[in-house]
């Protein structure tokens, strides 16, 4: 019983910690921080929406309090600068310009040198899948060449034994009707009595069939009772063939993978132009808008002489463009077309690029290795995992910075509602969320599946 009262007190203490029972009740009044209070208020009578638990207000103040040394340490490091700077202010300016030239060339450098290794990378890859895509390619034509022979090998052999059966059976068939013509003392008693005979041993053995047709009718009816345990069969089997399908990797061998890759080079090739070519385009050490580039490059930037409206409504025809008066800034109507064109263009650009970048990632961690000995594997933990994996992708990956503005926005929505109060919310719509998560899975491996059983297709010969 001790143990009992221990355990539903350890349970009721930590499902107590989580439970939303405060709210805020003084919001940075009078240069105060926030207050909690308690939800059911004695004093007032008043019952309020509780939105945070006891753990959201700890962390709350640990973070406080982090951050205000933090703010201390970093507060105390500028005067320690501003000290030296106003004793010896002529060597403070060249290490601060010459700080902030190394850092200027560091953004500048850092991603060129990230996507340079993974443009690398994708190559080095692309050029092995390739050369194992002909592989396969000149060993399934060499395969049905080999087929075609034997097919053909198979088709004269077989014509052969069907002549010399028909012969065989036209010989013995000549010499039964010879050996009958031979014998002419016949018994006509003898003969209706074993056709008589004959008759009923049919008839037994037909009432015997029909039985047995009864019978198994009976069975088939009771088959079609789906017992409890025939149905927990079944739903085993469907995870454990759920599950093996999780394992299904993708073949690097296939059309789709070197197709793949190569689309996935295309879109490197035009990041490392954006890099390379923003300081001649827009004079700044630093990676420049793909839209704009692409505008840049095909003579197609907007006016300068016109500022787009503040209150500019989006065009019908065009709803990429803002303000569709500042690019028909000339009397053209051929320049206008091509300006419009351009613009339509980028946007697609800007959408297709961000699509292949952020599956990438997915195709790249669902694609297996091949072994010495033709056998599809996954690739080592580390290099699947961490280097050059699903980590390191997701790190240079350009759609992160949209992804992580969207999951800070995310971080405060949640911080507003209550992070205890939102992850209960979180967890009822799991089951909704686990269903389209493995409705997604399935078609993801059904096409995974697919593509390997192209390899696998040899033709079918009569």
């Amino acid at each position: 019983q001790l143990k009992c009262v221990v355990l539903f007190v350890t349970i009721a203490s930590c499902w107590m910690m989580v439970l939303p029972l405060f709210h805020t009740c003084n919001h940075y009044k009078n240069g105060k921080s926030t207050q909690f209070c308690f939800f059911v208020e004695a004093s007032k009578n008043v019952i309020s929406a509780p939105r945070y638990s006891t753990i959201d207000i700890i962390v709350i103040k640990l973070y406080k309090m982090m951050h205000l040394v933090v703010k201390r340490t970093i507060k105390g490091h500028v005067i320690k600068q501003l000290y030296r700077a106003f004793i010896n202010p002529f060597r403070f300016h060249g290490r601060l310009k010459k700080l902030f030239t190394i850092i200027r060339w560091a953004k500048f450098l850092a991603p060129l040198i990230g996507t340079c290794n993974k443009l690398r990378g994708h190559i080095l890859d692309m050029s092995q899948k390739k050369r194992q895509h002909s592989t396969s390619k000149t060993a399934r034509r060499m395969w049905k060449e080999v087929l075609d022979a034997l097919s053909t090998q198979t088709k004269s052999e077989r014509a052969a034994l069907l002549i010399q059966k028909s012969f065989r059976e036209r010989r013995e068939n000549k010499a039964k009707r010879r050996y009958e013509l031979l014998v002419t003392n016949r018994n006509n008693g003898e003969v209706t009595h074993q056709i008589r005979k004959k008759l009923k041993e049919e008839r037994t053995l037909s009432k015997s069939k029909l039985a047995k047709f009864e019978v198994l009718d009976n069975q088939r009816e009771l088959r079609r009772q789906v017992s409890q345990d025939e149905r927990a069969n079944i739903t085993k089997y469907n995870e454990a063939k759920r599950k093996e399908k999780k394992r299904l990797l993708l073949s690097p061998k296939t059309a789709f993978a070197v197709v793949w890759k190569c689309v996935a080079i295309s879109c490197v090739v035009l990041e490392i132009s954006q890099i390379l070519f923003a300081p001649v385009l827009s004079g700044e050490l630093g990676k420049m808008p793909l839209d704009k580039f692409i505008s840049a490059i095909l003579f197609a930037s907007p006016c300068e002489s016109k500022k787009p409206r503040k209150n500019a409504t989006p065009s019908i025809m065009f709803p990429a463009i803002d303000d569709i008066d500042w690019y028909l800034c000339t009397n053209s109507s051929l320049k206008q077309n091509w300006l419009v064109a351009v613009h339509i263009l980028a946007s697609i650009l800007v959408l297709f690029t961000n699509t292949v970048f952020f599956l990438d990632v997915l195709v790249t961690f669902l694609t297996g290795e091949l072994t010495s000995s033709g056998k599809l594997v996954p690739k080592p933990f580390f290099a699947r995992y961490i280097l050059p994996g699903i980590g390191l992708q997701l790190i240079v990956n350009p759609t992160m910075v949209e992804l992580s503005g969207l999951f800070k926005r995310a971080v405060n929505y949640a911080n507003a509602v209550g992070p205890s109060l939102c992850s209960q919310l979180l967890v009822t719509c799991f089951p909704m969320v686990s269903h389209c998560y493995d409705c997604l899975l399935d078609i993801v491996f059904d096409f995974v599946e697919r593509q390997n059983k192209i390899l696998l297709r040899r033709p079918i010969f009569d």
